[in-house]
């Protein structure tokens, strides 16, 4: 949702700063730079499996830059941090596809729910993106601003959820305690008490 009504709105910030079109193709491209960067770091390395530290990481990063570039009033610079939203998001698009298949389990829903999601984003992406710059028209880095905001509350709440999940696996395995080993019996084997006294020698 964050990201996906960026390349259609970052049309207005362009336009309300008076910048080209050269330089609004060059900030977009950087973005999906950082994505590529990303797809090609995760492709290769397996630290960030199953690492919310590392997912939660990227996202803050994706986000606060994103709310730093709602005031930033220079072409170059923008284009120089809008590849960190792209990183974010080249890890947030890889994780979920390998989360989502990697156990083989339910492979087609999955892929099902995955796609679901992205066009869930795709679509109300835009729409929030223009009703931050329908409702401040005198900020045209609302649009930056905003899903910046998102992404940032997104991640916390993310956060807060593992968090709960792993409080409450670990409360099942607390209460699902097996209970210790019983006497043992084999051929010609018998365990006896140790402090019993009927069989003290």
């Amino acid at each position: 949702l964050a990201l996906g009504g960026l390349h259609n709105v970052f049309v207005h910030v362009t336009a309300s700063f008076g910048w080209s079109v050269a330089w609004a193709a060059a900030i977009l491209c950087a973005k999906e730079m950082g994505r590529f960067a990303a797809f090609w770091v995760c492709r290769r390395s397996s630290a960030w499996h199953y690492s919310l530290a590392w997912l939660t990481a990227l996202q803050l990063s994706g986000g606060i830059v994103l709310i730093f570039c709602g005031f930033v009033r220079d072409p170059f610079l923008l284009f120089v941090l809008f590849f960190f939203p792209g990183i974010y998001a080249g890890l947030s698009y890889y994780s979920s596809i390998y989360y989502g298949l990697n156990l083989r389990s339910e492979e087609g829903k999955k892929s099902g729910i995955h796609e679901t999601i992205l066009a869930v984003g795709l679509v109300l992406g835009p729409l929030t993106c223009g009703v931050a710059g329908k409702c401040f028209p005198a900020w045209p880095g609302a649009v930056l601003f905003f899903p910046g905001l998102v992404i940032v509350l997104g991640a916390g709440l993310q956060r807060a959820m593992a968090r709960s999940h792993v409080a409450r696996s670990g409360t099942r395995a607390r209460r699902q305690k097996p209970s210790p080993p019983g006497p043992k019996y084999g051929p010609g084997m018998m365990t006896i008490p140790a402090r019993s006294s009927r069989f003290a020698a």
